[in-house]
């Protein structure tokens, strides 16, 4: 049995599609283990080992082997990527013939493709493609590649930022920021702790990043959250509004916009005015926090587009490369 399949290994979650069927996984890359690295035992991988975040003895750890969207831990992450595969293709007598298209950020080197491609061949996949995950995204906005049009994207991943303007199949310029969604989450635990001093569990912050923060400056929302007041050591609510977030994420996003500017400087006027009239595209999973296409917009002046399926939108992107041999071949390339 012969599977191809477009993967995306991500600092927060790992996503995959198999051809003819779609999306099949999307789960936290994350593996639960006791013992240490020479010696481990599996406690869990995926949505299993996210439910233990918080919840476990000292000895076990619940770790990503992927950073700033490159792989920190090999085997790992070989543990990792054989268990999501035999979740999505089964498990049987003979092993299968697995063809598989990788998303990476830009700040993928030559080393980290190749541990990337050894990884790939330790579980099985024998023959494994390097796109850009920037590009596929633009394929995931249905945009025509081929057109000598820019198209500037920006993904707001995990562990990084990826801005690229793209244009006829290539890159004309294009930079990684190291701000993500889990550096988000870690400035919102140290807001609480500071504000409140309320030190708040595992996924907490992820929470609130998703229900409360926003980068309207008089946005309502609120949420009463638990966790353990940090002066009498005792369990506490406390009630967190979107104001009380808003100094903890705002500074993030300055940031990457100051980054969209610096790649649009770098690219040739018609290329600019190409952006200008055909927006910026959003991808990742910070990009959904509220308010981020006004904020974007009102410090560009440059309207903004965010689609409901952002956060794999590189991979379903991908999934279009696995029909198109001439294409995929051109991103290989990049």
């Amino acid at each position: 049995m012969q599977y191809t399949i477009a993967i995306k290994l991500g600092s927060s979650n790992t996503s995959i599609l198999k051809q003819g069927e779609g999306l099949v996984l999307f789960e936290p890359s994350l593996v639960a283990f006791t013992g240490n690295n020479k010696d481990r035992t599996i406690r869990g991988v995926g949505i299993k080992a996210k439910r233990m975040l918080g919840r476990t003895d000292e000895l076990t750890h619940v770790v990503s082997p992927i950073e700033k969207g490159k792989i920190v831990d090999p085997k790992l992450c070989e543990v990792m990527l054989k268990y999501f595969l035999e979740k999505v293709l089964g498990r049987g007598l003979v092993k299968p013939k697995i063809k598989a298209v990788c998303c990476v950020p830009l700040s993928y080197s030559i080393q980290d493709r190749k541990l990337l491609e050894e990884v790939c061949y330790n579980v099985g996949i024998f023959d494994v493609k390097i796109v850009p995950s920037i590009m596929c995204g633009a394929l995931g906005y249905n945009f025509d590649v081929d057109e000598p049009k820019g198209i500037c994207m920006v993904n707001i991943g995990g562990g990084s930022t990826d801005i690229a303007v793209c244009s006829m199949n290539s890159i004309i310029a294009g930079v990684n920021v190291g701000v993500g969604g889990l550096t988000i989450d870690s400035a919102i635990e140290e807001t609480i702790l500071d504000k409140f001093k309320l030190q708040i569990g595992f996924g907490v912050a992820e929470k609130l990043k998703e229900d409360v923060a926003s980068l309207y400056k008089n946005d309502s929302s609120c949420a009463e959250v638990s966790g353990i007041d940090t002066e009498t050591k005792m369990a506490k609510d406390q009630i967190v509004n979107s104001a009380d977030l808003f100094s903890a994420i705002e500074p993030y996003y300055a940031s990457v916009v100051d980054a969209i500017k610096t790649v649009l400087n770098n690219c040739p006027p018609n290329i600019v005015q190409d952006v200008v009239n055909g927006g910026i595209c959003l991808m990742g999973g910070a990009s959904l926090v509220t308010g981020v296409e006004q904020y974007f917009k009102k410090m560009l002046g440059i309207n903004i587009r965010v689609e409901d399926y952002t956060t794999a939108i590189d991979v379903l992107g991908a999934g279009k490369l696995l029909e198109n041999n001439s294409l995929l071949k051109q991103y290989t390339e990049i």
